[in-house]
């Protein structure tokens, strides 16, 4: 694997998804967390979302939803 180039073919696309991520988690949760702990009405308002999407990971969509967005837009075609 190493020797042929099948490492960087595959590691490029686990790369791209941690940057993704990372990014996103920078982009939007950071600042909604500044917010929800700064404002204690918008933590009332987002305690019972934010609780279900802690004590349920299967109900938070988000995952799945760019994992398919990602398989279709990433696919490569041979």
């Amino acid at each position: 694997m190493a020797r042929n180039g099948d490492i960087v073919h595959h590691a490029i696309p686990s790369l791209r998804r941690v940057l993704v991520s990372l990014s996103l988690a920078v982009v939007f949760a950071l600042p909604t967390g500044v917010l929800v702990g700064y404002f204690r009405q918008l933590e009332q308002i987002t305690y019972l979302p934010f609780q279900f999407m802690r004590q349920n990971p299967q109900g938070c969509k988000i995952a799945t939803i760019s994992r398919r967005f990602e398989k279709i837009r990433f696919t490569r075609r041979e």
